[in-house]
């Protein structure tokens, strides 16, 4: 039928630029790295380099990841708040949930990987409610309807201080205390979930943006290929983000928290940046 939409399947997905780019980047990391150990250089600059490719892969990686499962929920017919409120918003978070997974498991061999997660964490906090909210403001001014600020800043201040709180009050964040932060997330987006009609019509009230709601036009098995690429670069370059990140603290004399927090901190949140420039 004219003007329906072709479907395009993984022959189509090969030659896709995000594919290709993100190839290329895993390529390039594996290529370098190789080459570094086998010349025995360790200088920043090299260091620098790789730590750019990893977060480069890290981003492409997760929005490909986002292409994916976004596109996959369409094609089940799961409504496009639902898929807002959960896939695109947990998979821009993708870069900082793998660093910080992977630093945690590497703490229990090196401790101070421990502050690099921490400052991951933090780090990308502060970049997102300064400088990212800044560069969007300065874009286009932006309304705040009360009823957000109520609903998602007062969640978002409180699981911030109670973070705080924990991680002070100890020195340390227990299994226990994981449990009830996760906690805390999962009663939001239920109740997110519950009152979405609500919601939704709070923002159709408005002349507010909403994610992008266009057909998907690539076959479930790209889609899945797109999950589960994604997914697996975006570990790999999480892995690697870690292991340089550190090496390039300890070659600097510089503290894994400072680290985390400004580069890990700033290039785990490329994907809120870019996701928030395109709503501007």
């Amino acid at each position: 039928m004219e003007g329906e939409k072709k479907v395009m399947g993984i022959p189509e997905l090969i030659h896709f630029n995000t594919l290709a780019i993100t190839g290329s980047l895993f390529a390039a990391i594996i290529g370098f790295k190789l080459w570094k150990d086998e010349a025995g250089w360790d200088n920043l600059p090299l260091s620098l380099f790789l730590l750019g490719l990893a977060l480069a892969l890290l981003v492409t990686s997760a929005d490909f990841f986002i292409r994916g499962a976004k596109g996959l929920a369409q094609r089940a017919g799961i409504p496009e708040v639902v898929i807002g409120l959960t896939i695109v918003s947990i998979g821009t978070s993708l870069p900082e949930i793998l660093v910080t997974s992977t630093a945690a498991i590497d703490s229990a061999a090196n401790p101070d990987i421990a502050d690099f997660a921490i400052g991951g964490i933090f780090g990308s906090i502060l970049v997102q409610i300064t400088l990212i909210l800044g560069i969007v403001v300065l874009c286009r001014g932006m309304k705040i309807r009360p009823s957000w600020l109520k609903r998602d800043g007062l969640i978002m201040l409180f699981s911030l201080l109670l973070l705080s709180v924990f991680i002070y009050t100890g020195n340390d964040l227990t299994r226990i205390e994981g449990l009830i932060l996760i906690l805390i997330y999962s009663l939001y987006i239920s109740w997110l979930l519950l009152h979405r009609k609500e919601i939704r019509e709070d923002e159709l009230s408005g002349k507010s943006i909403e994610i992008e709601a266009t057909g998907s036009n690539w076959s479930t098995a790209a889609y899945l290929v797109m999950i589960t690429v994604g997914l697996s670069f975006a570990v790999f370059a999480a892995n690697h983000l870690v292991l340089i990140a550190s090496d390039l603290a300890v070659s600097m004399n510089v503290p894994h928290s400072v680290v985390g927090t400004t580069i890990s901190g700033f290039g785990t949140s490329l994907p809120e940046l870019t996701i928030a420039l395109m709503a501007a």
